[in-house]
């Protein structure tokens, strides 16, 4: 019997998650949920969540699994820390965890039968020095890049960790290259035919003006993004991307998405001790490599929107199915927040809208963004379809014990201005962590979604 129908077979209740992590990492000083953990018990039967996202559910063993306990009762589920697993049910057997891939914030050791093998590294060898190793291998193998992508990137090793992820470049080095002066090159070639050869304004006046309405309010906050090198960049890479997609077109809220891979690929260019969102002085990067900068930033664009192209095009069909969705996990997960809502006449779309066009990105710290992205990209390739809804929804349940307290119109401004300014690192971590658990629950139970 698995986790998730257990839950289901249970009356609708919130379950609730509150983890303390069993010791931090050295990027980000927590750890997040990950497959190989222990996500809690119900009926006294343990939930151990596998590698490849399912939940096994077995008896416990006469003796308690560490001094730290889970508890539950009734429908809802108390987590007082992940533990690792130990063991795993196959076919009625309990087989030892050695024989079961290593969780997503670490490599495994154990020999490859197939591919190019990655280095033995000892467990205990720090997150980066495992990106390294990953990332000089002759071919990358991206499976293992997204098992550290998922407990977070260092900003110095997020460039060429980002454009392997996004599948912009090829996992083989010795094609890298070859790869980047073709691809730097077609869009210099496109850059020339539709931005510069013609006139924006004359060419299409309505797109060329929303643009340039949009871009001095991208991130405003931030002293990178008031930069003329990076608002002529950004320029050129919404008119060029919105020419050539004239079904979606330009969007407001498009120009947000660009900015991080804008940031991270200027990023490897600046010493290593300064960050690039906070950077107020770029006159040290020649043109040439501005050029480069922007080809990148331009067709990892271009992938991200290919995979979400439906949240822009004619009725945002796919914001819409993302509301859908999110109203209904709303539903199994907090369902005293899910009455409220209703009872308040408060329609999804009416907050979360903005959270689904823009990525969240409207309303988290910048770097709390880079950090959201690097999971997103090791769920690929739904992270930034499918598993940000249930970061939404885990974002929501979060409020629940305020937004109860709230009539209509406090909830709606509220909801628009999210105290989310002294949020931490640890935050960011504990909320992949319940939208990982969320998404191991529900998102392959097909009888249960819309």
């Amino acid at each position: 019997m698995s986790f998730w129908k257990a839950v289901a077979d249970k009356p609708p209740g919130r379950i609730l998650v509150t983890p303390t992590i069993q010791e931090p990492n050295d990027d980000h000083g927590s750890n997040v949920l990950s497959p190989g953990f222990l996500l809690g018990t119900i009926e006294s039967h343990k939930a151990i969540l596998g590698v490849d996202g399912s939940v096994s559910y077995m008896k416990p063993r006469a003796k308690p699994m560490s001094p730290r306990s889970v508890s539950s009762s009734g429908s809802q589920i108390h987590i007082s820390s992940f533990q690792p697993n130990h063991h795993r049910v196959v076919s009625g057997q309990v087989s030892p965890a050695s024989s079961i891939k290593a969780a997503p914030d670490c490599l495994s050791n154990s020999p490859r039968t197939s591919g190019t093998p990655s280095p033995i590294l000892h467990p205990k060898s720090s997150k980066k020095v495992k990106v390294v190793a990953v990332l000089d291998a002759a071919t990358v193998d991206i499976d293992d890049l997204k098992k550290l992508a998922w407990g977070g990137l260092s900003p110095n090793q997020r460039a060429l960790s980002w454009k392997l992820l996004m599948g912009y470049l090829p996992a083989a080095r010795d094609r890298r290259d070859s790869v980047l002066l073709r691809k730097r090159k077609e869009y210099q070639i496109l850059r020339q035919t539709l931005f510069e050869g013609t006139c924006p304004e004359d060419q299409d006046p309505e797109l060329w003006h929303q643009i340039t309405i949009d871009i001095p309010r991208t991130n405003p906050s931030l002293s990178l993004f008031q930069q003329p090198q990076i608002r002529q960049c950004l320029e050129r890479i919404l008119y060029c991307w919105s020419v050539r997609h004239p079904a979606s077109s330009y969007v407001q809220g498009i120009n947000d998405l660009a900015t991080p891979f804008l940031a991270t690929f200027l990023q490897e260019h600046l010493p290593e001790e300064q960050l690039a969102e906070d950077a107020s002085d770029l006159d040290m990067i020649s043109p040439q490599i501005w050029e480069e900068i922007e080809a990148d930033t331009f067709w990892c664009f271009s992938k991200l929107l290919d995979g979400i192209q439906d949240n822009y095009t004619s009725g945002q069909r796919g914001i819409q199915r993302q509301l859908g969705l999110m109203k209904y996990l709303i539903g199994r997960i907090d369902k005293q927040l899910a009455a409220h809502i209703e009872n308040e006449s408060l329609h999804y779309v009416q907050f979360a809208f903005r959270w689904m066009n823009c990525l969240l990105m409207r309303e988290f710290p910048f770097s709390h963004i880079l950090r959201l992205w690097d999971a997103y990209m090791s769920e690929s390739p739904n992270g930034f379809s499918d598993f940000h809804v249930y970061v939404c929804a885990s974002f929501l349940v979060k409020w629940s014990p305020k937004l109860l307290k709230m009539e209509f119109q406090d909830m709606i401004m509220f909801l628009q201005r999210l105290p989310t300014e002294k949020w931490t690192f640890a935050d960011i971590e504990l909320l992949l962590s319940e939208a990982y658990m969320w998404h191991s629950l529900f998102h392959n139970a097909p009888s249960h979604l819309i």
